[in-house]
């Protein structure tokens, strides 16, 4: 008999509220009736009920039940109920508005604004039903740390001061209204009665007010309404027509990525995906904890608006536009083909002939296999030193040599790195330096050491492609000087200097103190285009490592003629350290990178982070950890995008000093 698989427990809380009272006006403001979000809610339901892989706990608070003290009271109720194996889901469907921020307090609140989602109400107390971002952040804390459960929140409203559905054309609404409420009492918020204002003066708010684990998808950017057609929130319906397709066994990130391609240019929404930078690995991991189903390459959508069909991968993933063919696999086992006719940031449109489009149901979704991938191709020097017979270092060159991101070359000018073969070690180190290495070296043979060679010299392929990637494209390519970066260097007092920055290169400089050389520098981006620009800041170390979390989010969205400050979530002053391996090695200097993409619609910038290579022993490794490079990062205008680089020079300060 076999073996019935064990079902996963799902806890619900179900919000939705069509029923306001537009009876009640607050500050001169209300909101009117909606039509779909009860029935998005009941959508949600029915899916959960349909699956038979959960075993469902849901609770439905619509209309005059969704109060704000019912809803917190349903937070807390989870909190008991949940498990650390079960899932817990939040999903809410109703207004969205903004209020005023103390900025005093939420230092992360540049535009001082708090998003809020409208709770049913009967008073014109505007603090009585507003659950702002900070009071969600405070639940979703309390239920991720208390139970250990794989949170998810859902939201498909808007949270951008537009309060109200406006008539688009029959039965296509949205809400869209410019106000900002009043700033709330301390002891209006949910927490009050555990944190003081004065916790969080002068601090971060992620030092005093954490983030717990969880994944969160929303309809719309901040500054985007969310629709609802014929009754039904937009978001909502093609989430759940995803989720169908696929049988749930789709990535947080693959979910989102085709939502987006069904939405695009169709609405003016973008749904945005997110979760805290520590646990951003949830968002490759399987909707509900479900396994993930393998998607050669990638996967093709109808987009109705461009009247062309999207594919979910663009220029951050090599795509390139003429060059990049598809195979897409049809349910009846036959092959269709395809080429990208123009690419994106992270999607791109095909080209089909008619034979091929006459195959496909536009109301379906397809798996292909991509070829003509770009990627850099690492130059590499042989260098050997009496460690290999000729024979060996022979079949080494050719194991290499079969990889199409791998070049050799003679000449060390043209070499990016030298390959060194010494003493039955392999190692990679800067041309003409084989007495450093740049990752740990191979010493268990020939054979182990090809294979470890050519997984390193691919992390570099992709590390490169990255570091080099520039928008080179006459159509839609934004000048770098769109994106004005100011670097400032920040002594211990918090004064700041500005660093003048000459082609691209800050001059770094490392200072001596108690707990040793270090230092801090500050970063400020400022829009000067006349559209929003969402921007991606990347920070690549010598060892080979891409961190996207200069934001949080990883893509930003900065108002024309706005300010940013980078790494705002973690204080806004980014420290430096001495990377250990510079002292015991002796190195001269480090140049590290940071890279900042900018584009007029948002994009995913997930597939940017890779982890660093191992890095080569030294006698501070055991303590040293996990530190990487040089920042300390635990904690009718143009359309398109661009990319500006800038390279960090650090004089290493205990070059050819004795100790």
């Amino acid at each position: 008999m076999a073996k019935k698989t064990a079902k996963t427990t799902v806890h619900a809380l179900l919000v939705a509220v069509d029923d306001y009272r537009e009876d009640i006006t607050v500050n001169g403001a209300y909101f009117p009736k909606l039509g779909g979000c009860v029935n998005d809610a009941n959508d949600v339901l029915e899916y959960l009920k349909s699956d038979d892989t959960i075993q469902l706990n849901a609770t439905f608070l619509k209309d005059q039940q969704a109060t704000k003290p019912n809803v917190v009271a349903a937070f807390a109720e989870l909190a008991k109920k949940a498990k650390s194996k079960d899932v817990v889901l939040f999903y809410y469907s109703g207004h969205g508005t903004c209020e005023a921020a103390d900025t005093e307090v939420w230092t992360d609140q540049s535009n001082g604004r708090l998003e809020a989602i409208v709770c049913h109400y009967d008073n014109d107390y505007s603090p009585s039903f507003l659950l702002v971002d900070k009071e969600l952040r405070y639940l979703i804390n309390y239920l991720s740390k208390r139970t250990k459960a794989h949170v998810v929140a859902i939201s498909d409203c808007c949270h951008s001061g537009d309060n109200t559905r406006a008539v688009l054309e029959p039965n296509i609404v949205q809400r869209r209204v410019d106000f900002v409420f009043q700033q709330r009492k301390w002891e209006d918020f949910v927490f009050a009665n555990q944190f003081k204002r004065e916790d969080f003066l002068g601090k971060s708010v992620n030092d005093v007010l954490s983030q717990g684990a969880h994944v969160q998808m929303a309809a719309a950017e901040s500054d985007e309404p969310a629709v609802e057609v014929n009754g039904h929130g937009v978001f909502t319906l093609h989430l759940l027509e995803a989720l169908r397709q696929t049988d749930g066994n789709i990535s947080y990130q693959d979910l989102n990525n085709r939502i987006r391609n069904r939405m695009r240019v169709v609405f003016e929404q973008k749904p945005k995906l997110y979760a805290p930078d520590q646990f951003r690995a949830l968002l490759r991991k399987g909707f509900f904890k479900k396994p993930v189903g393998k998607i050669a390459g990638g996967t093709l959508v109808f987009n109705p608006s461009q009247k062309a069909w999207v594919l979910d991968k663009g220029v951050l993933h090599g795509i390139e536009a003429g060059k990049t063919e598809l195979e897409i696999r049809l349910p009846d086992g036959n092959i269709a083909s395809a080429k990208v006719g123009n690419a994106e940031l992270d999607h791109a449109q095909l080209q089909l002939d008619s034979d091929t489009s006459k195959l496909l149901d536009k109301k379906s979704s397809y798996p292909a296999k991509l070829s003509g991938i770009r990627r850099e191709v690492v130059k590499v020097r042989m260098v050997n030193k009496d460690a290999l017979p000729g024979q060996e270092a022979e079949i080494l060159s050719k194991r290499l040599g079969e990889k199409d991101f791998i070049s050799f070359t003679d000449d060390p000018a043209q070499a990016d790195f030298d390959l060194v073969m010494r003493d039955d070690l392999y190692y990679l180190t800067k041309p003409g330096d084989p007495f450093r290495p740049l990752v740990e070296p191979s010493h268990s043979g020939v054979a182990k050491a090809a294979g470890e060679l050519e997984d390193h010299l691919r992390h570099v392929a992709n590390w490169m492609y990255f570091n080099r990637l520039a928008n080179n494209s006459s159509k839609n390519a934004l000048p770098e000087s769109l994106l004005s970066v100011q670097f400032f260097k920040v002594d211990t007092n918090g004064a700041e200097t500005p660093i003048k920055v000459s082609n691209g290169n800050v001059p770094l400089k490392l200072e001596e103190a108690e707990g040793g050389w270090g230092g801090a520098v500050k970063i400020v981006l400022t829009n000067k285009h006349t559209k929003n620009l969402y921007v991606a800041g990347i920070y690549q170390s010598e060892d080979f490592s891409c961190q996207p979390g200069l934001f949080e989010p990883h893509v930003k969205m900065i108002e024309p003629g706005n300010s940013e400050v980078v790494f705002e979530h973690g204080g806004g002053v980014i420290p430096l350290q001495l990377d250990r391996k510079w002292f015991w090695y002796n190195w001269e200097r480090g140049t590290e990178t940071v890279k900042f993409l900018f584009s007029t619609s948002n994009f995913d910038a997930s597939n940017l982070e890779m982890a660093g290579l191992p890095m080569p022993l030294h006698p501070d490794s055991e303590q040293v950890g996990s530190d990487r490079g040089i920042f300390n990062l635990k904690k009718p205008a143009l359309a398109g995008w661009g990319s500006v680089n800038f390279k960090l020079n650090i004089p290493n300060p205990t070059f050819n000093v004795d100790n």
